[in-house]
């Protein structure tokens, strides 16, 4: 088992607009407050059981990009992992997939992120990419992304493990919504694009709609991942 087993990207304490904006414009970038940082449901989130290695970035390209499919057969519209990044994720850092019981809905709890450009989503996902492997993890934590124009995007391959929820990773595919939907609302193409995406997961992996949760729902979770205007909604779209 990889030490990525525990992982959750919701380790660190929030960081506030005004602080945020104070370490983006001072040259340290998105990747040092990556994660679901929305304003926690306890006074301190705590660090994830992890260590964050760091310095690990080089070794990205020694093994190989394996060549998986995006999704289950029959799932229409995914744009690929290669469309954004070649880098190939770090393999002896993560575990195999086990059987899919769970789907969990994240937001990157970032900037606000509203752009329908291309150009756009693949900065931030690289951003996010980056800040997650700089915790020594082997790959974007997330499997699947949702940008403003409803768009999917395959992040971290199906048949490995995620990190995104501690202690939860285990056969549970995460979905994370770019933005930060504790300052701005999800528009109509994502939520439809959420909806009909975890559908198809979830009739792919027979995962009962019990099953679909918020990153504040899960097991022991202590955030308020996905934020408070996204999180209304995760009743309509998991189904019924």
């Amino acid at each position: 088992m990889s030490q990525e087993s525990r992982a959750s990207e919701d380790g660190n304490p929030e960081v506030g607009r005004r602080q945020i904006l104070r370490l983006l414009g001072g040259g340290l970038g998105l990747a040092a407050i990556t994660g679901c940082t929305s304003r926690s449901l306890t006074s301190r989130i705590p660090d994830p059981d992890y260590p964050g290695r760091t310095g690990m970035l080089a070794s990205e390209s020694v093994l190989p990009l394996q060549k998986a499919p995006v999704g289950p057969k029959g799932m229409q519209n995914v744009v690929t992992r290669m469309n954004w990044t070649q880098a190939s994720p770090v393999y002896r850092s993560m575990d195999r997939m086990t059987p899919v019981r769970n789907i969990t809905v994240h937001h990157d709890g970032m900037t606000k992120f509203s752009s329908g450009s291309v150009v756009a989503t693949k900065s931030r996902l690289e951003t996010i990419r980056r800040a997650h492997r700089n915790r020594g993890w082997g790959d974007i934590g997330y499997h699947f992304a949702v940008d403003p124009n409803g768009r999917i995007w395959a992040c971290r391959p199906l048949h490995w493990q995620g990190a995104h929820v501690k202690d939860f990773n285990e056969g549970n595919i995460g979905i994370v919504v770019l933005g930060n939907y504790d300052i701005q609302r999800p528009n109509n193409a994502q939520l439809t694009a959420l909806k009909t995406h975890i559908g198809s997961l979830r009739k792919a992996y027979r995962v009962s709609s019990s099953n679909v949760r918020s990153h504040r729902q899960c097991p022991g979770a202590r955030t308020a991942c996905p934020g408070r205007y996204l999180q209304p909604y995760i009743t309509k779209v998991k189904g019924a």
